[in-house]
């Protein structure tokens, strides 16, 4: 590779990525080893090393300028506040809320500020407006889940501490910045385009050329993001480069500019729309790099790609040290090195096929990473339907894209008809798409990565792309088996690790409790709530399925519902379609409704009762309610209570029953104790009554509730009874989820909130 800035860009990226994550050191001492490596190189100028010295400097002494501390959980509730500062993100704008960054006037420390808007009083609301904003400041929500969004790492690993909610009459802004006339325009252009064409089309305009996707289907950008083509729905190198295309030929052949003249004209036209775009990092990475090389070009200067490449992400880390955690910066640029580095392989073939395909393939591999690091998983399927994909977007939908924005101005019949041709084609393909998605669902579920195998990872693949490029096939085939059997090692982690756990998910008003025995003998679901509202079902989307498959969960072996409501088998109907799941258990009372029909159609059905055992590898689960021949009186009853012993320890599981029926458990089984006991209902005052708590003597109870739920779970008085009986409580509306890790005979209790 030739050039040495990607020295300093390297040194940048991970001195900013240490920093902003509060810890300088380790990121120091591997720029250290870095550095005497080089020094030791007599390759190496030690003028640049002196260089590389100044940046280590620079970019730790930048990263901890704008780092700030995480605010202490203890800030506590929401609260009221009224604070001056100023507006430094262009403004999202939708019918009925507006969301932009402010940075405090006292400090760096910046909000993310959600305002109600009444579509009048929002004028004033522009990038670079100082403003006095009242409203309810509080600390973003945190993960509480293993697997789960981290909102508040995200906001501060984008300089962001807090979250405002204020509504529009309690702002008073004044003033804009320069980029504020960019974003009117953008905003003006948009609405001129919405009088133009109809929704399906001008959605797709929005998501590739100004760089937004909201307004794509849900189903849509899901199956684009399983398959790996989500790539293509954000604005990149590829946008650039076809709207470079674009001016240029227009100049050229309609207006006859020069070259130089041609050169300028490009320089503001990138700027142009790079504010139309949004400003995204990959479209900023793209744009910097061109206009570098125009403004080269235009010098008459010669430098290396690589320089150009690194002397961009230097430039981007300068201005924001916090962009290193972007996904779309790391995302654009570790591409976009793989295909420099390949550039000697690439320009091998004359053909247009075969380097499509190789670019194509080593953008798959390189991504892999960064793929199971933030989604888990991956498609080994998607490489082919990359192939037929990437050039249909490349030389159809995108540069039609750009011409019906360019050509907006034509009659509102004649922009229909264009756009009705474009729908035409564009609809069957996505169809074709989603066809391919229902014929295969093929995703391979590994779970997160470790860093180790981060690492390994990236030295096999330049290894492998070294070896490939020296024509050294039969080493470099060697090496992609290494690369695979690296992923597959990953996967089969679980089946040589000795410890199992026991995890009582956070999912709002609900139970969801996921036992993993050790050596992966089996995974054990009991309950899967489900969201209590009309449309997409979020508490399966955001937090059951992420803590699954971030464990590398495809398979469940054993299902159980201990009873049919809502809050317990909302989400069963989509474990049984996203997951592999060997055997579903529920009571035998069965009757009419959905999940209930669901449940007893599916061919891997069992009913339990009293009396029955479970056998789930060395361990066993005993169901000790409900009576098979015995009706009950409300489905919360027919709950089935389930005991087992793991890591030493006996748990009971008590579904929603109420007092009447821990009574009759007591009398069936006298001797009965738990240490720890599963808390019925969710706290709810008519469960856990004084007597059953005398009889199971519990060490640790465990209650699943909804924060600030609207039934007041768990209830004072059972609180209370807990705390006669000096049980420790763990609660998920306080703790987020709650882990026991446990092998043979020992065991350990967490949570996710400290």
């Amino acid at each position: 590779m030739k050039g040495k800035w990607h020295f300093i860009a390297g040194i940048g990226f991970i001195l900013s990525f240490f920093s902003t994550r509060g810890s300088t050191w380790p990121g120091m001492m591997i720029v250290l080893g870095m550095l005497l490596i080089m020094w030791r190189s007599a390759r190496t100028l030690r003028l640049f090393l002196l260089i590389c010295f100044g940046a280590v400097i620079v970019f730790t002494g930048l990263a901890k300028f704008h780092s700030q501390p995480v605010p202490p959980d203890g800030f506590g509730k929401p609260q009221a506040a009224s604070v001056t500062g100023k507006i430094v993100s262009a403004p999202s704008i939708s019918p009925d809320q507006i969301s932009f960054v402010f940075r405090h006037a006292s400090s760096h420390v910046q909000s993310m500020v959600f305002m109600t808007s009444d579509g009048t009083s929002a004028k004033m609301i522009r990038r670079g407006a100082m403003c006095q904003i009242k409203g309810s400041l509080e600390i973003p929500e945190t993960a509480r889940n293993p697997g789960n969004f981290d909102y508040r790492n995200y906001l501060y690993h984008k300089g962001i501490h807090y979250v405002m909610f204020a509504e529009v009459q309690n702002a008073e802004c004044s003033g804009q910045s320069v980029l504020a006339y960019m974003d009117q325009l953008r905003l003006s252009f948009l609405r001129y385009l919405k009088q133009k064409y109809p929704d399906d089309t001008l959605n797709w305009i929005r998501a590739l050329i100004f760089g937004s996707d909201d307004d794509l289907s849900a189903d849509t950008i899901h199956t684009f993001r399983e398959w790996n083509l989500s790539h293509l729905l954000a604005i990149s190198g590829l946008h650039t480069g076809l709207v470079m295309m674009f001016v240029y030929a227009a100049g050229r052949y309609l207006f006859r500019l020069t070259e130089q003249q041609l050169k300028i004209v490009l320089m503001i036209a990138l700027l142009v729309f790079l504010g139309l775009s949004g400003g995204k990092p990959s479209v900023l990475r793209a744009v910097i790099m061109a206009e570098s090389a125009l403004l080269l070009s235009i010098l008459k200067k010669t430098y290396p790609v690589t320089d150009i490449i690194s002397m961009t992400a230097i430039t981007l880390m300068f201005l924001n040290p916090f962009i290193v955690n972007d996904i779309g910066f790391q995302f654009s640029f570790i591409v976009t090195y793989a295909l420099v580095f390949s550039k000697k392989l690439l320009i091998k073939h004359s053909s247009f096929l075969w380097p499509s395909i190789q670019i194509s393939f080593i953008s798959q591999i390189v991504l892999i990473p960064l793929q199971l690091y933030y989604f888990f998983y991956i498609h080994p399927l998607s490489f082919f339907l990359n192939i037929l994909i990437v050039p249909y977007f490349t030389f159809f939908v995108i540069p039609a894209s750009l011409f019906l924005v360019i050509f907006a101005w034509l009659p509102v019949k004649m922009t229909n008809a264009i756009a009705g041709m474009f729908e035409g084609i564009h609809n069957g393909v996505i169809q074709f798409i989603h066809l391919v998605d229902s014929w295969h669902d093929g995703v391979w579920v590994i779970g997160q990565i470790s860093e180790y195998t981060f690492i390994c990872y990236l030295v096999l693949f330049f290894s492998f792309m070294h070896l490939w490029e020296q024509e050294r096939l039969r080493e470099a085939f060697f090496c992609g088996c290494l690369l695979v059997c690296l992923l597959v090692l990953e996967s089969m982690k679980p089946y040589f690790t000795a410890a199992g756990s026991i995890t009582m998910l956070d999912v709002g008003q609900g139970d969801t409790i996921v036992i993993e025995l050790p050596k992966r003998e089996g995974v054990i679901m009991i309950d899967a709530a489900g969201t209590d509202t009309e449309g997409e079902n979020d508490t399966f989307t955001y937090r059951i399925k992420p803590f699954l498959w971030s464990k590398g969960i495809s398979q469940i072996d054993h299902f159980i519902i201990t009873h049919t409501d809502q809050d317990h088998a909302g989400s069963a109907d989509e474990i049984l379609d996203n997951f592999d799941v060997k055997h579903v258990y529920s009571h035998p009372f069965l009757n009419s409704n959905n999940v209930q029909e669901s449940l007893s159609s599916n061919h891997t059905y069992h009913p339990l009762s009293q009396g029955m055992k479970l056998q789930l590898g060395t361990h066993e689960l005993y169901v000790l309610h409900p009576e098979q021949n015995v009706r009950y009186d409300s489905e919360n009853n027919r709950s089935l209570v389930l005991y087992g012993q793991f890591g030493g320890l006996s748990f009971l599981f008590t579904g929603d029953i109420d007092a009447q029926v821990e009574e009759e458990i007591i009398q069936r089984f006298p001797s009965l104790q738990a240490d720890v006991l599963k808390i019925s209902h969710h706290g709810s005052k008519y469960s856990t009554s004084e007597r059953f708590l005398e009889k199971m003597v519990p060490d640790i109870a465990w209650i699943s509730a909804g924060i600030h739920n609207r039934y007041g779970h768990p209830a004072p008085e059972v609180l209370d009874r807990l705390s006669k009986q000096g049980t420790h409580i763990f609660r998920t509306d306080r703790d987020g989820a709650v882990i026991f890790c446990f092998t043979e005979q020992n065991g350990t209790f967490s949570k996710m909130i400290p």
